[in-house]
């Protein structure tokens, strides 16, 4: 029930709801798809748990973070769960500055898993399905979409800090 739920979490839930009921007034979602999108949304938030033993790189383009969505505080808020101590066990958050977001050829949002005992396996979420790619001959364009990230992206010390300069920019706004 959502007034059990933590305030920052009814936030973040608004702010989602806020995001998607804009693409359903500018037509490209139902209301049933926006509720949809922010469960699942949620859903992701906890696929990492403190303690979780999985292993993983985040990499955000910077105008990700400077979108204000729900509000400033919303967003100080959401950033400075980001940058604290607490998730660094959870992943690495490596940013892609503004001006060089191009030059990876924007591959869009996916994510690249590997499994003990199977291969890569690519997972790139739509509007209403969720697509698995682990061909063989697909796999590297994936692969290769990483390695431009990981060389242009900010060290996982330069992100926090920028995380953490944005989330004091939202808190003073």
């Amino acid at each position: 029930m959502l007034l059990k739920e933590k305030p920052s979490t009814v936030r973040t839930r608004v702010a989602g709801a806020l995001c998607a009921s804009a693409r359903a007034e500018a037509g490209s979602m139902t209301p049933e798809l926006v509720n949809e999108c922010v469960d699942r949304r949620r859903l992701r938030q906890g696929l990492l748990p403190p303690g979780s033993k999985l292993r993983a790189t985040f990499y955000l383009g910077a105008p990700a973070l400077r979108c204000p969505v729900g509000g400033f505080d919303v967003m100080a808020e959401q950033l400075a769960r980001l940058a604290a101590p607490s998730e660094a066990d959870r992943g690495v958050i490596r940013i892609v500055p503004d001006d060089l977001l191009v030059c990876v050829g924007a591959p869009g949002s996916f994510r690249l898993l590997t499994f003990a005992g199977h291969g890569p396996v690519a997972m790139e979420e739509l509007l209403v399905a969720l697509v698995l790619v682990d061909h063989p001959k697909a796999i590297p364009a994936y692969a290769e979409a990483v390695e431009r990230l990981d060389r242009i992206a900010l060290s996982p010390e330069q992100s926090h800090t920028m995380i953490t300069g944005l989330a004091g920019e939202f808190l003073a706004a």
